[in-house]
Parts: structure tokens; sequence; C-alpha cells
């Protein structure tokens, strides 16, 4: 039997839950009816052939040039709009033809047969039309709530893609709402490798690599330090109770995505403005965070805007974690409140503080919540069907 050679493309510029996701799921896949490449478009070792069990990995660095943040305010809303035309013309020239060239050939030397975009259409425009001129179906699968306009309106109505995966309920509605087909969409839900939280290596993992004395209480957040993530939200909340609890950590795992980012600077203003540095610490990216959520006690998910799926959140479900959560996108399809999670008014500090105060008060209520969520993932988030409905869809093509 010919095995199919599937092309993943993820034109991010660095890891995330899309990364994470689409991982998870090619190792999974049975590689007797299928051959995986993937192209990256930032470089790092630790995501090569291994990570993903792929024939081969290409990394293949962006170079988009990028309006400087806040410049809008000095040049008015029309220039600003002209300056973003002329650098989006110098950047077709600069990285996207490059890169198209580049993919053109790798779809041609290895003989691929489907190509699957990872993370939003407009990220992955390249990819989309180097599917297109090598007359290869093309299957995105968004990873937000993706917005049909401009270019990926015409990439959609000109049937450049022939399949959209998205992750939810809401992102599929969202999308039939700007009269893309049904028949069109299919919705998977995420899955996880449940034996990878299974507390391997303990309890003390976390305080172990810091180098750091264990505390009473640990809550932390994953994610990228940016904006809309809300690390803000959870800080200020925390300020809110610090009188009411003690002896406690605040984690934030991860870092900003891009050099330079500023939000990250803000965060730590507020921390020292609140006299909070002997509490939060900012660990830097990890790969580990299997291994570091059973340190935890809480994990907060706090999107300002609603979250398209929150894969860290099953993630800290399946390590049986009690899990606070923004009541908009993912989570309400993920968490039922007051059972197996707590959801709290998405971006309102106060809301979270009770509801932290609540599970801080009462640690049974906290390991009820937590036996409740591994169970949900167990039975719901498997990483097994992600990737059996990867395969549905692959043979459908």
């Amino acid at each position: 039997m010919t095995k199919k050679r599937i092309l993943i493309i993820d034109e991010s510029l660095g890891f995330g839950g899309a990364i994470s996701s689409i991982g998870s799921a090619l190792r999974h896949i049975e590689k007797d009816n299928y051959e995986f490449y993937v192209i990256l478009s930032f470089k790092d070792t630790k995501f090569g052939e291994d990570y993903f069990k792929a024939k081969k990995v290409y990394q293949i660095p962006r170079y988009d040039i990028q309006a400087p943040k806040n410049v809008r305010r000095f040049l008015g809303k029309f220039v600003h709009k002209l300056f973003c035309y002329f650098l989006f013309t110098i950047n077709i020239y600069i990285d996207h033809i490059p890169r198209l060239i580049r993919y053109l050939i790798i779809i041609e030397n290895e003989k691929i047969n489907i190509v699957h975009t990872n993370s939003c259409i407009r990220t992955n425009l390249v990819g989309i039309i180097a599917a297109k001129i090598s007359r290869r179906p093309c299957i995105s699968h968004i990873r937000n709530y993706e917005k049909i306009f401009g270019m990926t309106k015409k990439m959609y109505d000109r049937k450049f893609i022939k399949r959209i995966i998205v992750n939810t309920n809401d992102q599929k509605k969202f999308l039939i709402k700007q009269n893309v087909r049904e028949a069109d969409i299919e919705q998977i839900c995420e899955g996880i490798e449940m034996d990878k939280f299974n507390r391997k290596q303990g309890d003390n993992y976390l305080f172990e690599t810091l180098s750091i004395p264990r505390r009473e209480l640990s809550i932390g957040m994953v994610g990228m330090l940016t904006r809309w993530k809300g690390q803000e939200v959870l800080i200020n909340a925390v300020n809110k109770i610090k009188d009411s609890i003690s002896n406690f950590y605040i984690f934030f795992i991860g870092d900003t995505i891009t050099k330079g980012d500023s939000y990250k600077g803000y965060l730590m203003s507020l921390v020292k403005e609140f006299k909070l540095d002997e509490n939060i610490i900012f660990t830097g990216l990890r790969n580990d965070i299997s291994d570091i959520l059973p340190s935890l006690d809480i994990f907060v998910h706090a999107s300002i805007n609603p979250e398209p799926f929150g894969r860290v959140i099953i993630e800290a479900m399946a390590a049986s974690l009690s899990v606070i959560a923004s009541d908009a996108g993912g989570p309400l399809e993920i968490i039922e409140n007051g059972y197996d999670g707590l959801l709290f008014n998405m971006g309102d500090s106060d809301d979270l503080a009770k509801k932290l105060l609540s599970l801080v008060e009462d640690s049974s209520f906290r390991k009820v919540l937590g036996m409740n969520a591994r169970k949900k993932v167990e039975k719901n988030f498997l990483q097994k069907n992600l990737s059996d409905e990867l395969e549905r869809i692959y043979n459908k093509i």
C-alpha cells in the first residue's frame, strides 16, 4: 500500500499550543499508512523529526518586517494604513515569495499528496497558496476565531481550502455566521497523551528545577506572555487577596513570543508595585509542562478574549488540578462550572479573586474538582480520538 505523504505547515513565529497539539497528534497516527513532513517558521532544535515522528522537518524562519507598536498614534490612521501596505509589499519580496518558492520545491521533491496548514488561515497564506499552485488539496486547521475577510475570504471563496478543521462548536458557529459552508467544516476536539500526566517526576519537580523551597500553596498559569492571555488579571486578583493567604507562589510559565515585547516588563512593574516580588515567579519558556503541573495546587487560565480552545486547560485537568478559567470560548465547552472546574467572568479580577479564595480556603473542594477534571479528560479528550479523526479526514481527501 502506497503511503499518503502529508505536509504540515505551521507559519507561527514560535512554539505554542498549536504546535504542541499537532506534534502530539502526529506521534499517534499509524505510520504504515502515512508519511509526514513538517515546515516550521522558526528554528529550534527541540522540534525536529523525533518530536513530530516525521520523515523530515524543515525550519524556514520568517523575515517579516513588523510595524513598531504604538506607531499608529504618531502617524494617524490613514498614514499608518499606507505604512502597513508599504511594509506588506516589502515583505512579499523579502519573505513571502522566497518562502513560496521553497515550499513548492519541497512539495514537488517530497511528492506531497496533501497540505495541512496548522494555526489560522491568515498566518498560513503562503502555505495555502503553495498548495493551490502545486494542485494539492489543502486542509486548514484553524486554532483561533478566524475572521473571513480580504485575502482570507479570497482563499476560501476560490476553493484554495478543501476542509477547515476547528476545535470547538463555538468556532464552527463563528465561521458559519460568516457564510462558510457548514459542510466544509470539521469539528475535532483536542486530545492529550494521558500517560504524560501521571506525576512521574513527583510534586516537587518545579521547585527542584528552580532551586527554591516549596510553599504551602502554588498557583500557576501557562501561556505566552501577551496581553490577551490575561496575566495582568491574575496579578490584580492576587493583589486583592494577598492579605488573606500566606506562604504562596504564583508561577507564570511562558515568555513573550517576540523580542522587544514590552508586556513582560509591564507585568514585572505591576509585581513590584503590589510588593509581590517574593511571591511571583516568571519561569520563562519551558518544554516540560507535563512534569511541572503536578507541582501546582491551582491552575488559572485568564484570557481576556474568548479562547478558541485552551489546550493547557485539559492538560491541567489531566494532572488532577483544580482549574479556574475565563467564561468565554473554549472553556465553556470544557468545564462544567462547580463540578470539574470553576469559571469566572472574563477580565474581572474581582470575580477571579473570589473564586481563587474559595479554592485556597477549601483544599477538599480543590481535590474533588481535580478528580472530576481528570475523569472528564479521560472520557472526552484522549489523544487517540484526535489522531483517529485526522486519519479519517486524510482518507476522505
